[in-house]
């Protein structure tokens, strides 16, 4: 979506290499994710991703060149090759609930997707979106 919060329904299309990397025996994986602007720049974001066995709890973290810090966690499970993620943080100065949804129920083709609420989830913006698959 280009513009977040705004009710903007326009959205730009662009391809990236996300290059994943498993961590910690298993407990966690890291991610490299890459893409070429318009004026030829490299964007470069990363996720870390750890999972607890105790409470069978998935944490990811978001890190970006614009940003230079963590951001908060989004926090969820897998049910049925589904995932939701939930956790708060800003955006445009307003306070707004994050989910990210990863559907792996077909596992050559995942799918990401995330929405920002700024009313305490009575309604979404999804804004983002994103099909994943192998170079092999």
């Amino acid at each position: 979506m280009n513009k977040r919060l705004e009710g903007c329904r326009e959205y730009t299309e662009f391809d990236s290499e996300v290059e994943d990397l498993g961590v910690l025996d298993g407990m966690g994986n890291f991610d490299v994710v890459r893409r070429r602007l318009d004026d030829g720049k490299v964007y470069e974001g990363r996720t870390i991703r750890t999972f607890d066995p105790g409470t069978r709890l998935w944490r990811l973290y978001w890190i970006d060149v614009n940003g230079g810090a963590l951001e908060p966690p989004v926090i969820g499970s897998f049910h049925d090759g589904i995932g939701l993620f939930f956790g708060k943080d800003f955006q445009v100065g307003r306070p707004v609930i994050v989910v990210y949804k990863w559907d792996k129920t077909n596992p050559e083709r995942p799918k990401w997707s995330q929405a920002f609420s700024d009313d305490n989830g009575k309604t979404w913006e999804w804004n983002y979106a994103n099909t994943s698959y192998r170079v092999k």
